[in-house]
């Protein structure tokens, strides 16, 4: 007797692949959780039937294009740390001060509202953290800090939730004390991580101390 084969209405992991490139660019600020699917095909420049295709859910969709913009954004954040040794914690500040890397900040809301997504929200924040902490942490001695008053968890938490509050505030028209605040954070840095040209200044301020000292 023959048997039928049943046939697989959910496409494979491969199949849904290829289309995630077409959302890699569609900035999670356009996304909102009460859209339907064919008004976020449409926003976003494809067809409702290739997305329904190769998502069989909305969240489908955003778990794919979260992925993919995470794995991206986690690769120049990389680079950025592995070519700014001396500068790690300007690297940081800078790369989450990025609006297309801050742009999880939408994801952490849109989690809020749907629970399928919320824990690869989770996973894609941590390999982040732990990404900035690893570099951090064997520079961190050279900084001279106490580690019980701040530390490097304490350090990347800041770096990573200042700029995010201030990008979300913007969003809004609200930009109380945020030049204030960022001054104030440059010059931290600045303090402990010194730029070449600054090294270079203090040290010729240093000996011009020095030379008048021994006259």
């Amino acid at each position: 007797m023959a048997t039928h084969r049943k046939l697989r209405l959910k496409p494979s992991r491969r199949q849904r692949r290829p289309a995630v490139p077409l959302f890699s660019d569609y900035h999670p600020s356009r996304i909102r959780p009460h859209y339907n699917r064919k008004a976020q095909d449409k926003s976003a420049g494809v067809t409702a039937g290739l997305v329904q295709y190769c998502f069989l859910t909305l969240d489908d969709l955003f778990i794919a294009l979260l992925r993919a913009r995470g794995d991206r954004n986690l690769d120049r954040l990389v680079v950025a740390l592995r070519t700014r040794p001396g500068e790690l914690l300007r690297a940081v500040l800078e790369f989450n001060k990025d609006k297309t890397a801050a742009a999880g900040t939408e994801f952490l809301a849109l989690a809020n509202h749907r629970k399928n997504i919320r824990a690869e929200v989770a996973l894609v924040t941590k390999r982040f953290r732990q990404a900035q902490l690893t570099a951090l942490k064997e520079k961190w001695p050279q900084y001279g800090l106490l580690d019980d008053e701040f530390s490097p968890e304490m350090c990347i938490f800041l770096l990573e939730a200042i700029p995010r509050m201030m990008l979300l505030e913007d969003a809004v028209g609200v930009s109380t004390a945020h030049a204030q605040v960022l001054k104030f954070v440059n010059q931290y840095i600045d303090r402990i991580e010194p730029r070449p040209r600054m090294q270079k200044a203090r040290k010729a301020t240093q000996r011009k101390r020095e030379r008048g000292a021994n006259r």
